[in-house]
């Protein structure tokens, strides 16, 4: 027992004899990642007015729905209305608009880090350009000189200051430094887009573009798409719709293909060199070198409220049904325009983001 013992205090001495600060073997324990690290996430919006949105798991084989993860993991509601929500590698950030609230939780986990309600005003989207957040208000509705986009600090998860721009900014893009703004008009019509410096957090430039804008994307030479849907028939003075491509170099519109006076498509999604778009319950299919709005529909008599291409080419339409009652997400095959599969999801469905 005594030469066991001797043998093992030898050998432990000359393990660590050989061996410098730096090379001392640490055990690390593996990192365990949360039930929702990938796969899919939905946004409800909830009935408008009372009761509260919700967010929705789809897993990664498109087949499986966990409802309401928000409320499970918490044991509390998103408020009212869930309109969007964005991802950094750690967070998710979901912006309630009538509540005007940004929830934050752990991505993998869904457990709520905080609530962020001082310096909203009916937020809308948000675009992420370093440790801030860029956030679109569009404050009273009935008020067309209050809206703003509001400046959060992801550090300390408070909103730092705010740039004011025209009426009704929605969708938000960034591109480098600069910022992008589709303004519909809230509860009016507008027909521009912003162009916001991050680092002056002023408004460059105004461009003109259809109106109400609903859509932005970039195309693969950096360039902005943007996809208005054009003034609806009961403001008395209907438009069609616009495609519209801007240069980012120069920020001045560089093509323009316009729809007729009652065609209003909307969910402008890029591809690559294709372009999708929906328009009269059916789903179309261009391209950015060729925009047509005479293309053939690859999927028809669809009733979306929103619709996303995912990275692996699967069409995501969000169904609102009666926008009373749970919505579905439906599945296309875009190459083939068949039907995949059918998920029922929460109260009208607002959009699909992937886990990146």
């Amino acid at each position: 027992m005594k030469h066991s013992f001797y043998t093992f205090c030898i050998a432990t001495l000359l393990l660590f004899s050989c061996n410098t600060d730096d090379d001392i073997f640490i055990p690390v324990t593996p990192e365990v990642e949360g039930p929702y690290a990938t796969g899919f996430l939905v946004t409800n919006e909830g009935p408008f007015s009372n009761g509260f949105g919700t967010v929705d798991y789809i897993d990664e084989s498109l087949t499986t729905v966990t409802s309401s993860i928000y409320q499970a993991v918490n044991g509390d509601n998103l408020g009212n209305i869930v309109q969007s929500l964005t991802m950094t590698d750690d967070n998710v950030y979901v912006v309630t608009n009538v509540s005007s609230r940004i929830t934050v939780v752990e991505k993998d986990t869904f457990e709520e880090i905080i609530q962020i309600t001082e310096g909203l005003n009916n937020p809308r989207n948000m675009v992420i350009i370093g440790d801030n957040g860029y956030v679109t208000n569009w404050g009273d509705p009935a008020v067309a000189t209050d809206d703003y986009v509001a400046v959060l600090d992801l550090n300390t998860n408070e909103i730092v200051s705010t740039i004011a721009v025209a009426e009704g900014p929605e969708q938000i893009v960034a591109k480098g430094d600069a910022i992008y703004v589709a303004h519909k008009g809230g509860f009016g019509v507008n027909n521009i887009v912003s162009v916001i410096s991050s680092e002056q957090e002023n408004v460059v430039t105004t461009i003109e573009v259809g109106d109400v804008p609903n859509s932005l994307q970039f195309d693969t030479a950096g360039r902005l798409v943007v996809l208005a849907s054009g003034a609806p028939a009961f403001t008395g003075n209907e438009t069609g719709g616009q495609f519209t491509i801007i240069d980012t170099d120069t920020n001045t519109a560089v093509e323009t293909v316009l729809f007729t006076d009652t065609e209003h498509p909307s969910f402008l999604n890029v591809v690559g060199d294709d372009v999708f778009y929906y328009l009269g319950g059916a789903v179309y299919k261009t391209t950015i070198a060729d925009f047509t709005t005479t293309s053939t529909a690859i999927i028809s008599g669809s009733f979306f409220y929103n619709m996303t291409i995912l990275s692996d080419g699967t069409l995501a339409g969000c169904n609102a049904a009666d926008f009373a009652s749970n919505g579905t997400v439906e599945l296309y095959d875009t190459t083939t325009g068949t039907l995949l599969n059918t998920l029922n999801v929460g109260i009208v469905p607002g959009n699909v983001y992937e886990i990146n």
